[in-house]
C-alpha cells in the first residue's frame, strides 16, 4: 500500500498541458451532469460520471495554489466569477429557482482561496486574527450557503487537494508533509468518498473511480507538455465555459418548457 501511495503522490505533479486536459474532461463530465439536471433527463450514468468533476477541478486548483503564496488578487478574481455566474446558475440548475443556500461551485473555490490567503497573512504577519477570520469565513459558508456545494465535505476535499502539494515548509510547521504525503493522498481519496455519502454507494465510488481514471489518462499527456508554457486552451477558458454552458442550459430548458 505504501508503494502505491508513493507512486500516486509522485504522479500528481502536472504540466500545464495535463492541467488543461484534466479540466477539459472534468468540464465535460460536469456539463453532462448539469444537462441531466436542467433538462430532467434522469440518466443515472450522467449523474455518476459527473461525481468525478469536482474532485478533479479541486486537485488542479490545489496544485496551482501551492506553487506560490496565495494572493488576494486570486481570491478576488474567483469571487467576481462566482458572482457573475450565480444568476445564470439559479435559472439553469438550481432546484428551487434561486435560494441563498444553493450557490454555484465557484463560490466554494473563492471561499477556500480566500481562506488560504488569510492563512498566508497569518504566517507573514503573525496574529491569530487572520486565522479566526478564516475560520469564521468557513463556518459561515458551510452553515448558510453551501447546500449546493457539498458542505463540509467539499471544504475537506479542497483542503486535502491543497495539502497534496503544500510546501513542506518548516517555518509553517509543515515539515511532516515530506514523509506523510502518501497519507495526505489517501485522506484526499477518503474525502472524495464523503462527497456523495448521502447519495449511496454507487455515487461515492463513482466519484473516486472517475477521478482516478482521468488522472491516469492525463499521465499520457506528460511527455507532450514538458515545456511549461505549452497549453491546450487559453487561461480564462474554464470560467468562461462554466458561465456559457449554464446559459445554454438555461436557454434549452426554457425552450423545452415553452414548447411543452
Amino acid at each position: 500500500m505504501r508503494t502505491i501511495t508513493l507512486l500516486a503522490a509522485s504522479r500528481l505533479d502536472f504540466t500545464s498541458l495535463q492541467q488543461d486536459g484534466i479540466k477539459l474532461l472534468a468540464l465535460l463530465l460536469m456539463m453532462g451532469d448539469h444537462a441531466n439536471a436542467a433538462l430532467h433527463l434522469n440518466i443515472d450514468a450522467l449523474m455518476w460520471l459527473g461525481r468525478g468533476a469536482f474532485p478533479l477541478f479541486a486537485l488542479v486548483w490545489g496544485y496551482n495554489l501551492a506553487q506560490r503564496p496565495v494572493t488576494q488578487r486570486q481570491a478576488t478574481r474567483l469571487w467576481l466569477w462566482a458572482l457573475v455566474t450565480q444568476p445564470v446558475y439559479w435559472q439553469a440548475v438550481a432546484p428551487d429557482g434561486g435560494v441563498l443556500d444553493d450557490m454555484n461551485i465557484l463560490f466554494l473555490f473563492a471561499v477556500m482561496t480566500q481562506y488560504l490567503c488569510l492563512f498566508e497573512r497569518f504566517h507573514a504577519k503573525g496574529g491569530l486574527g487572520w486565522m479566526v477570520l478564516g475560520g469564521a469565513l468557513l463556518a459561515i459558508w458551510v452553515n448558510h450557503f453551501a447546500a449546493g456545494t457539498f458542505g463540509w465535505a467539499g471544504v475537506f476535499v479542497m483542503a486535502a487537494s491543497y495539502q497534496c502539494y503544500a510546501p513542506a515548509d518548516e517555518a509553517r510547521r509543515q515539515g511532516w508533509l515530506t514523509e506523510y504525503r502518501p497519507v495526505v493522498v489517501l485522506t484526499w481519496c477518503a474525502c472524495v468518498l464523503l462527497l456523495n455519502l448521502g447519495g449511496g454507494t454507487i455515487p461515492m465510488v463513482a466519484g473516486l473511480l472517475v477521478s482516478a481514471i482521468v488522472l491516469l489518462v492525463s499521465i499520457a499527456l506528460r511527455p507532450l507538455g514538458t515545456l511549461r508554457e505549452r497549453r491546450l486552451l487559453p487561461r480564462q477558458f474554464f470560467p468562461v465555459a462554466y458561465v456559457v454552458h449554464l446559459a445554454l442550459l438555461w436557454a434549452l430548458s426554457a425552450g423545452v418548457s415553452w414548447s411543452a
